[in-house]
């Protein structure tokens, strides 16, 4: 199994790091993949700060660093609360939209040729596990 794992975990980071490759060879629009976390957590409503550290596990200073590349960008636009004025909610902006939908765009390309060396059985096969993956990191 110790093997097994290695070879996974060897596998897994190819895997990975040619993804992100291809993705930074593809993508020209400057947002990191921390950044692109963020602009699509964006796209699911206005988050705090302190949500956004909690959900992509980084420091609030790393947060602040990223959402005011973002607003610089014009992709994020930050709304102070009206009822707790120590609360800042950092909100999508429309290009900051047209971004994520490039962005988005880009990675099916990239996922889309990698994919294409599955059957469609292996394909099924991958989604199942992702899935089963993804749901663990819900709990």
């Amino acid at each position: 199994m110790d093997n097994q794992f290695q070879q996974f975990e060897r596998d897994f980071s190819t895997v990975y790091r040619k993804i992100a490759s291809e993705y930074s060879k593809t993508h020209t629009g400057g947002v990191s993949g921390s950044q692109y976390f963020l602009l699509q957590m964006l796209g699911e409503g206005p988050k705090t700060g302190i949500e956004i550290a909690d959900t992509l596990g980084v420091t609030l200073p790393a947060v602040t660093s990223m959402t005011k590349k973002l607003a610089a960008n014009g992709y994020i636009k930050q709304v102070r609360s009206d009822v707790d004025r120590r609360y800042v909610f950092n909100h999508l902006t429309e290009e900051g939209k047209t971004q994520l939908d490039l962005m988005h765009k880009d990675g099916l390309h990239i996922l889309t040729r990698m994919i294409r060396s599955l059957t469609e059985e292996e394909f099924k096969q991958l989604t199942e596990i992702y899935h089963k993956m993804s749901a663990r990191f819900q709990e």
